[in-house]
């Protein structure tokens, strides 16, 4: 059996994409600078914040889920974010600490990077050359 890395790749890219979207997403609902910077400068976490809201109107338990994982990842620093507003989402990150907010860190940009590579994997992987074995003769 040949292992198949864009499936170990897809698996991490998309988990850490759900877990940018819980966090982010809870985040931005709890602190609302956070959500006006990341519209203001950053179209990645914008993108997290708004898929995060609307995954966490769909269903209660997600959003129980994505509020444990924010406070979990940054309940450290949210009150530098209510003391400095025009750099919530800078501070979310850059003060934050323990291995929840080392994980969000992580899932930001590798999220995205590992889904494209999977994707990228997927494409180029080798595949099973069936031949005509009889052309009917």
């Amino acid at each position: 059996m040949r292992f198949r890395w864009y499936v170990v790749t897809g698996v991490f890219g998309v988990f850490f994409l759900l877990f940018d979207l819980l966090a982010l997403g809870a985040a931005a609902e709890t602190q609302p600078a956070i959500a006006a910077q990341a519209r203001a400068e950053s179209p990645l976490a914008e993108t997290y914040i708004v898929v995060g809201q609307q995954a966490m109107a769909y269903s209660h338990t997600l959003s129980d889920v994505a509020h444990a994982l924010s406070t979990a990842a940054f309940d450290s620093t949210m009150t530098a974010v209510e003391a400095q507003p025009s750099i919530a989402l800078d501070t979310l990150y850059a003060a934050a600490t323990g291995k929840a907010a080392a994980v969000a860190r992580l899932a930001y940009w590798a999220g995205p990077l590992l889904t494209l590579l999977a994707l990228l994997l997927f494409t180029v992987r080798e595949r099973r050359v069936k031949l005509i074995a009889n052309s009917g003769r």
